[in-house]
């Protein structure tokens, strides 16, 4: 989680040097692509076995970064409505990720895995 952590905090300084207008949607799919970027970058530097919610830390980036592609898509196209319907599904998965990597492994992770089979609401 430590060198998560340190990876939260690099993209914490890029936001704030780089004033991102937050109302924007193609300046914040450019911080996405970004945020992306560099924890790609990171996955190599990574020891993934002295983590056990690596794989799904791993696995929550990729179906982030294939929403955010999904979105770009959809803008580039325009497809207005679908693309704000997925941005809301991609800020729900942000909110989710960050409560995860931040949160006690008790509160956090392992309710989160408890909950992972059930697929019927």
């Amino acid at each position: 989680m430590k060198s998560f952590a340190k990876t939260l905090t690099k993209v914490r300084a890029k936001m704030t040097k780089k004033n991102v207008d937050y109302t924007n949607a193609m300046s914040l799919i450019e911080l996405s692509d970004e945020v992306y970027e560099l924890f790609d970058s990171r996955m190599s530097l990574m020891n993934l076995k002295t983590n056990k919610y690596s794989s799904i830390i791993i696995s929550l980036m990729y179906i982030m970064e294939n929403t955010s592609q999904a979105i770009r898509y959809l803008i580039k196209n325009s497809f207005v409505i679908p693309a704000v319907t997925l941005a809301r599904v991609r800020l729900e998965q942000a909110i989710v990720f960050s409560y995860l990597i931040h949160a006690e492994e008790s509160n956090g992770f392992q309710p989160f895995i408890a909950h992972i089979p059930i697929s019927e609401y």
